[in-house]
Order: structure tokens, then sequence, then C-alpha cells
């Protein structure tokens, strides 16, 4: 199983280690040059809008995650941007850990992350335009490219994934491993829940048929009752800060009920 630490400077040996590999270094050709990742400066760094990660496999590190706001990070290697958006560098280092699906999973945390900020709402990543085996993960795991940028003069094929398609991506994936088909439910619909969550035991839901501007989802802990007004309307928009964990399981049909611990 994947996991993200934050780094430390303990792991600036292996991660030089990992910049002689050849294909990190072709991932980014400045290692080579000596321009590039500057290990000592940066690794525990306390900078504005600038995290860290290792990625670690059962306790043993493979990979690294860097994730900037390029509104505020220090360097403005992105230049003038609004706020709202994150930037993502990951690579696994170890040549014998590519291909096996470690990288899928490493994304998959670091985008939870990015849009564990309600005020996300684009990740941007940026490979060169002649990694085009970068341009079809990155593809896979939800990202667009959206247009050509050089980057000190190297020339990359920016990439962005939106929050409402990565939202819409994880609810799939949901539906999918429940043989459930997939029934959008819209961030300006609203949905019943009764407030406030308890932490204690498991969070339950069931989806009635949608009417209006409803999406027939009901959500509660503890007891259910039928007392008046014990469910309030929310926008779906505003899901995120009551229960995070129920956005994968927003879009399934009508009918399915669940306990989300």
């Amino acid at each position: 199983m994947i996991t993200l630490r934050p780094a430390v400077k303990a792991d600036i040996p292996l991660l030089k280690a990992w910049d002689e590999e050849p294909h990190v270094q072709f991932s980014d050709p400045k290692i080579n040059d000596g321009s590039g990742w500057e290990w000592e400066a940066q690794i525990g760094a306390d900078w504005d809008g600038f995290w860290e990660y290792m990625a670690e496999l059962d306790g043993q590190p493979i990979g690294f995650v860097q994730i900037i706001d390029p509104h505020v990070e220090h360097s403005q290697y992105w230049g003038p941007t609004e706020p709202g958006f994150r930037a993502i560098d990951i690579w696994i280092g170890p040549a014998d850990m590519l291909g096996k699906g470690y990288g899928t999973q490493m994304m998959s945390k670091a985008l939870k992350l990015c849009f564990a900020d309600e005020g996300v709402h684009t990740v941007l990543i940026d490979p060169l335009t002649n990694n085009t085996d970068a341009h079809r993960f990155y593809q896979r795991c939800g990202f667009s490219p959206v247009g050509e940028r050089d980057f000190d003069g190297d020339l990359c094929l920016v990439h962005e994934l939106k929050r409402s398609d990565w939202l819409e991506r994880q609810q799939q994936s949901v539906c999918n491993q429940f043989g459930s088909e997939f029934v959008p439910a819209k961030m300006e619909q609203k949905l019943g829940i009764a407030l406030p969550l308890s932490s204690d035991g498991p969070v339950h839901g069931l989806r009635h048929p949608p009417e209006g501007d409803t999406t027939g989802w009901y959500i509660w802990t503890g007891e259910l009752s039928d007392r008046e007004n014990f469910f309030q309307a929310l926008h779906c928009h505003h899901l995120a800060s009551q229960t995070p964990d129920f956005f994968p399981l927003s879009r399934p049909r009508t009918g399915l009920a669940f306990p989300s611990h």
C-alpha cells in the first residue's frame, strides 16, 4: 500500500541517488546540468505554498511528490497565478518500481491533498512535450492537455485537472465498483443531511428518486428519526466540509444505501 509522508533531510541521499536514474533524468533534463533540484535547500524548508512528500510502499521509499501553490510559491515558476491552483511534480525513483500501478496510487493521494482545500479548483502539471509516456499517464489520471509552454528553456505540454472532473472520476469509480448505474448529482443540487454529523460510528446514506433541484440523497449518523427538520437542505458543493468521504459515493443510482466508516 502506498502512503505519503513529509520529506525530511535524511531523505536527501536517496533523492540524489534517484537523480542518477535514466528515467528520472529524461523527465527533467536540468538534473544533468546541475540546475535542477536543490535538495539541501528545499527539503524541510518552511516555504509558503510548498509541500514535499516521500511515497512509501509498505514503509520503503519509492517515489517523490511535490505540491505547490503557484500563487504564493517563492520561485514563481508558473508566473503570476490567481488563487485556487495547485501544481504537482511526481516521480518514482527505482526503475524496478515502474509499471506496477504505484504512480497511479501516488497521484490519487496527491490529488486528495490538493483538493482537500475547498478553494482549490484546478491542479496543473507540466511534463516535457517529448515525454509521451508521461502524457498518457496523466491523461489516464484525468488530466487534459491545455497547451505548450516554455519553462526556462524546457518546452512542456501543460495539463490540468478541474475539481469537478476529479470528483466525477471518483464517483464513477465507486459506481463501477458496486455495479451501479452512474446518475449525476450536480454541485448546485441539494441533499438532505442531519447535522451535526457525529464522528462516532458510520455515516449512513440513502438515495431516493431525484426531484426538482434535489439529488435524492439523505445522509445521517446515529439513529434515523422521523421528527420534523431532522434533515436540513445542503448544496452538494458544501458537502466536503461536512463529510468529505461521501464525495465518491454521491452518484450511484436510486435505491443505493451505504454505511461509510
